[in-house]
């Protein structure tokens, strides 16, 4: 039968096209003979689903039980039939065309594709079928993106409309008392009101008609550029010039507005100059509408559109028939708190005058006096340019803090994610060896890391939780702990974790191997092996064999290898011994054991000077096992360890060896195992002895879910179950969230070094290191690691967060609209400064009476600083404490849910406090440049009158 193999299983038999196999079907045992026609090698991501239908789903050979495993050949269906070969299963990779997806059709794909599956199982003709896709549950997480998405768009959108719609009443409402001569011309000239209004509708379609139609235009050939540049650039999206139905709706819908507004001005012209000068003088009553209380009760809805959305834990709705929906408080809630804020600082604007006013009266400056009195005088046409600024000020202040916070956030979510710089996940069956920790640690461009041991734990109230145990010295400057979460310093909070007093005896130097003398009572155990536990400088157990132990009460020397070429992570620690012997059959009596001198040396070089393999003094954990005798055999007596203690001659243990065996050794005639004959097997028994601290409670911070999960807080202690031992937990600290403990019990964070104490102490096996944090100064290559290893990196991860489309595009919407919105107030600011006719009239009246070009140009500048210096710094500060109060709650992550840990806000205030300067020297600058053309102004205006 012809097919083709991977190269790793062709290296490994030394196969090539032409060579043959001969293998047996499993289903009938029949023999197949294989003929190799080729060799593969697996390409990329692009075939990770093809090979994910591969039942063995590996790329290399794999030993698993004695037996390795080669990955599987690849042949036809034909050839299978041809050769009578069985199948006993088959599967289908089904691939997308995603292009043919779209946004609107994604909540309905969801729910047909969902019911098309439950169909698919039953379908004749397929027996026990299983459809294993994630594609139901991506789609319905990228439906609820995109509304989230829509969302935030929306806020910046209502944002900008609140500013646009200010800036063109403004302006219509300036400009029409410009031109209200020219309406009461046409009036008194015989226009009739209707044709006034033809004339305001022609001249409002002239003014938005190439603003309606080159606004998509624009917008469409705008989408690609943008998608090259800025966040969305590292995101890989590809947009085509576009221009959709639903620019050209908004487009048509904001052009409607805006002639309404424009053609207004028309519409409300005064019907005779009496009415006109009747309602130029009702100065008081506008006044009175403006504080009628209208500001009040936007501030009311405002705070309670806010205090709605801190307390409102979906980010969005769900209609009648399932279908979600952008949420209008996540919407309407900035956009109130905003333009109530703004328009609450009107209130102070009549305030500031009159407290202007009183403190030039108690002066002697001329100027000063007429500022005041003119700010005094015409409050509410101040509101116009004072709004804009602190609305403008304020979108410039959320804007950057919103973006500067949502790339903190990614950051902070990747960092809450992994845990560290790099993350090594091993496998189950795949620990880290003595001698392979240094070349992880000491790997170029990693400049420190901490062991973790991850596992779940039962809890009291039989619950289960998460319990992470890392190097409570170096995890501070390794594990990336916000300090915030932690209460505090995280150096604090860890070294509240860390033990004071590491047991065991210290090993100079970076040795290759141990050399260790020992002696045990002969004759009265068989085939001794020795192990000595080692714990390197990050707290890591080793068990390290140092050979067979001649049991003739002669002291032998036996060598424990370490590590080739220093790969262990030095310096070491010898935390106890184990020994493993065959126990006697009849009788157990008591034997010694000596460990004697211990001494140090290098691959090649000669040992070091002896030092004693424990303390004198130190108390040790005793624990004694025997092997499984079955129902075939009999364990006499248990072993026993009585005594242990350390002096100047090394270690001595004095131990009952325990007596014993197991089932008869052969199998004397069919059936098997119903007539066993031989000699009994022979049990085994395993004497462990380890340096112990003394028994306490180990020190442990658990998270607030965890506390109130369990009814705990500082200073208490409770049991829980590690890996069927029970320990003693004592909470030193509670913490708001901890790196990569996600559960909803949240969990428990302890010292790796002081947990393996404790289990050594409860006899129980050393915890196995699960993962590996890693702090690195620059991009590193890990090389060496066991099969089944993944690498997680933070800044991948941080990247793959910044580069969503879904969360990036309305971040950069945002500071366009911000840029936007200071073009508005600032054209606000020009149209304002250009339609001050009746200054003209103040101006030639102060001329008149003798003031000089310098002290009229001077009263400009000084009217509009009082205006906008107030304004921009009341922008910047309502920006500031909006930020803090909205983005939390904006802040949303692509699947809809508020991130965890929850985003800092953080403003860079360089450029709000850019913005703010603009929009305070910009109206100041412009009153200074046009005193002398307003001199010029004056005479003319005289002139005229005087005609």
């Amino acid at each position: 039968m012809p097919a083709v193999v991977s190269s790793a299983t062709a290296a490994r038999l030394r196969l090539h096209p032409g060579s043959y196999l001969i293998l047996r079907a499993a289903a009938t045992g029949k023999t197949v003979t294989i003929r190799v026609t080729g060799v593969f090698r697996r390409a990329g991501r692009q075939s990770a689903g093809f090979w994910s239908l591969d039942p063995a789903n590996f790329a290399a050979p794999q030993t698993v039980g004695g037996f390795t495993v080669y990955p599987s050949l690849v042949t036809s269906p034909a050839a299978l039939t041809g050769h009578q070969i069985p199948v006993n299963a088959a599967a289908w990779l089904v691939d997308l065309d995603v292009g043919r997806i779209g946004v609107g059709s994604l909540g309905s794909l969801d729910t047909s594709l969902q019911a098309s599956l439950a169909n698919l199982t039953s379908a004749p003709g397929l027996h026990n079928a299983t459809v294993t896709t994630g594609l139901p549950t991506l789609l319905g997480g990228l439906d609820r993106a995109v509304v989230v998405a829509r969302s935030q768009l929306a806020v910046g959108i209502l944002i900008l409309l609140v500013i646009a719609g200010a800036t063109l009443a403004l302006a219509v409402s300036l400009l029409s008392r410009q031109r209200e001569g020219e309406a009461l011309l046409l009036r008194a000239r015989g226009a009739s009101r209707s044709q006034l209004t033809r004339t305001g509708l022609a001249e409002a379609l002239l003014l938005v008609t190439p603003a309606a139609v080159l606004g998509p235009i624009f917008g469409g050939l705008l989408l690609p550029v943008l998608a090259r540049r800025g966040p969305l650039a590292h995101s890989a999206l590809q947009i085509g010039v576009a221009f959709p139905a639903v620019a050209w709706l908004a487009s048509i819908a904001a052009a409607v507005g805006c002639a309404v507004v424009i053609g207004r001005g028309w519409l409300s012209a005064a019907q005779s100059p009496n009415r006109a000068r009747a309602e130029r003088g009702r100065q008081r009553a506008l006044a009175a509408a403006a504080r009628s209380g209208v500001d009040l009760g936007l501030v009311v809805l405002a705070v309670l559109a806010g205090w709605q959305l801190a307390h409102y834990k979906a980010p969005v709705t769900a209609g009648l028939d399932g279908s979600i929906g952008v949420d209008p408080i996540l919407v309407c809630a900035p956009v109130l708190a905003l333009a109530a804020a703004a328009v609450l600082m009107l209130r102070l604007l009549p305030m500031v005058a009159r407290v202007g006013d009183r403190a030039a009266a108690r002066g002697r400056d001329l100027t000063a006096a007429v500022a005041a009195w003119q700010i005094s005088r015409r409050p509410v046409r101040q509101a116009g340019p004072v709004l804009l600024a602190v609305l403008a000020v304020a979108t410039s202040v959320i804007a950057v803090a919103e973006w500067s916070s949502w790339q903190r956030s990614a950051q902070d979510q990747a960092s809450f994610d992994t845990g560290a710089d790099i993350r090594v996940d091993l496998p189950p069956a795949g620990p880290l060896a003595l001698g392979q920790v240094g070349t992880l640690t000491r790997a170029p461009g990693v400049t420190g890391g901490t062991p973790v041991v991850r596992s779940q734990i039962g809890l009291p109230n039989s619950g289960t939780a998460q319990l992470l145990a890392l190097d409570g010295r170096r995890a501070a400057s390794v594990a990336a702990i916000r300090p915030d979460l932690a209460g505090g310093s995280p150096q604090a909070l860890l070294d509240r974790l860390a033990p004071s007093h590491a047991p065991g005896v210290p090993v100079a130097g970076r040795p290759a191997r141990l050399l260790i003398t020992a002696t045990v009572t002969p004759g009265v155990v068989g085939h001794p092996v020795l192990f000595v536990q080692l714990a390197d400088c990050f707290g890591v157990s080793y068990q390290v064999p140092a050979g067979l132990l001649t049991a003739d009460g002669r002291p032998h020397t036996l060598t424990a290898p370490i590590a080739g070429r220093g790969g262990a992570a030095y310096p070491l620690r010898i935390t106890g011994f184990t020994v493993q012997y065959t126990m006697p059959t009849k009788v157990s009596t008591v034997a010694r054991l000596v460990i004697g001198p211990v001494r140090a040396a290098a691959t090649t070089a000669a040992a070091g000077p002896s030092f004693s393999p424990a303390r004198s003094g130190e108390s040790f954990s005793k624990l004694a096992v025997a092997g499984d005798p079955t129902p075939a055999g009999r364990l006499r007596a248990r072993p026993a360890i009585n005594t242990a203690t350390a002096g100047p001659a090394g270690l001595t243990v004095y131990f009952a060896t325990g007596a014993g065996y197991g089932p008869r050794s052969r199998d004397c005639g069919p059936p098997h195992g119903l007539y066993p004959c031989g000699p009994h097997s022979t049990l085994p028994g395993t004497l462990t002895v380890a340096a112990a601290s003394p028994a306490a409670p180990l020190p442990a911070a658990v998270t607030s879910s965890f506390a109130k999960a369990i009814g705990t807080g500082p200073g208490r202690s409770f049991p829980v179950t590690f890996a069927n031992t029970t320990i003693v937990l004592r909470v030193v600290s509670v913490v708001s969230a901890f790196p990569t403990l996600t559960g909803p019990s949240g969990g428990a964070v302890v010292d790796q070094a002081s947990l393996q104490d404790v289990l050594a102490s409860a006899g129980a096996l050393p915890a196995q290191v699960t993962e590996w944090w890693l702090r690195t100064s620059r991009p590193v290559a890990l090389t060496g690691l066991p099969s089944g290893t993944t690498i997680t990196d933070r800044a991948a991860v941080a990247e793959s967060l910044l580069a969503n489309p879904l969360a990036a595009a309305p971040e950069l919407a945002m500071l366009a609209i911000a840029a936007a919105a200071v073009i508005l107030a600032a054209a606000g600011f020009l149209v304002a400064a250009a339609t001050a006719r009746e200054r003209a009239h103040d101006m030639a009246l102060l001329a008149a009476l003798g003031a000089t070009k310098r002290q009229l140009t001077r009263l400009l500048c000084l009217e509009q600083a009082v205006i906008a210096v107030p304004a921009a710094l009341a922008g910047l500060l309502l920006g500031g404490l909006l930020a803090k109060l909205v983005i939390p709650a904006v802040s949303i992550t692509p699947t809809g849910t508020h991130p965890v840990p929850a985003v800092l806000v953080q403003t860079p205030w360089a450029v709000p406090c850019a913005v703010a300067l603009l929009m305070a020297a910009g109206p100041i600058l412009l009153a200074a440049t046009g005193g002398g053309t307003r001199s010029r102004i004056v005479r003319h205006t005289r002139v005229e009158a005087t005609t």
